[in-house]
């Protein structure tokens, strides 16, 4: 999963990936105007860069 702009307190209850006290975090720690929208063509991009950049079209939904 990847965290953009959400409460992380139910992190609190549980052991994140098995591992106590784990800290959670979310992309707008580090950029405060993140949103999915204008997350996901860049991470889209990211990764089809990471296979060799294979055609693609983006279509918001």
């Amino acid at each position: 999963a990847l965290n953009v702009n959400m409460d992380l307190s139910p992190f609190l209850r549980i052991n994140p990936c098995g591992y106590a006290g784990m800290e959670m975090a979310k992309i707008t720690q580090w950029k405060e105007d993140a949103t999915t929208d204008n997350i996901a063509p860049r991470l889209l991009a990211n990764i089809l860069a990471l296979l060799n950049n294979p055609p693609y079209e983006y279509i918001a939904a």
